[in-house]
């Protein structure tokens, strides 16, 4: 079993490998990579779907995309059906140290727990939170945790909003969060499946997407 396609091979029958692919973001937005990176994914790609001996995908609507495409010669491609984690279902306040517990907004806040690529779509989120808060004159502020590179940039871009980026969280910060936001805020523009809304549902938290 092999989680994801990249170039280099194993010294194993490929048709006897099992391959997991997410999504084909690459094929919908391939602007959003570098050549370079374009080229070794569609090498590593391409080559699994033409020759595995299976591949699992996370949602119905990424196997249909993959049965598709026109390097696909494996047939035999089915649904992995996502599920939490037991950390993230055991999660707990009192897990929180003093430093977690001092991050928590005290008011409304939206969340949107998401590394910033391209494809996660924060310009354009921040330019509807924009519109949002003037069009409601609601005192609400904006959370995003995940890999906080490029947030400075943004940021800059968007300094008259009340926006914070908390890095990366553990699990039991994060779900403490989706319990207290206002709504879980996801915009991404391709997602095989999107994991957070999962996390949202199961806090009982109201997602806006």
């Amino acid at each position: 079993f092999r989680s994801y396609p990249i170039e280099g091979q194993l010294n194993f029958p490929i048709n006897k490998q099992v391959f997991f692919i997410p999504d084909l973001q690459h094929e919908a937005f391939g602007k959003f990579f570098s050549n370079e990176i374009l080229r070794r994914r569609r090498l590593a790609f391409n080559y699994a779907l033409s020759k595995a001996g299976a591949i699992g995908t996370n949602s119905e609507y990424t196997r249909q995309t993959l049965l598709a495409h026109e390097w696909t010669a494996c047939r035999d491609i089915f649904v992995m059906n996502p599920g939490l984690s037991d950390e993230f279902q055991k999660a707990r306040l009192s897990d929180l140290s003093e430093e977690e517990r001092a991050v928590i907004p005290e008011k409304d806040f939206f969340l949107y727990p998401a590394n910033l690529w391209p494809h996660k779509n924060h310009q354009r989120t921040l330019e509807a939170f924009s519109s949002f808060l003037r069009e409601t004159g609601r005192e609400v502020e904006f959370i995003f945790t995940g890999n906080p590179e490029g947030w400075e940039t943004i940021r800059t871009r968007f300094s008259h909003l009340p926006i914070r980026h908390l890095g990366f969280v553990g699990t039991s910060l994060l779900k403490i969060l989706y319990q207290k936001a206002s709504a879980l805020v996801f915009f991404s523009l391709y997602e095989g499946f999107g994991i957070p809304l999962l996390e949202a549902f199961y806090s009982g938290t109201p997602v806006i997407c």
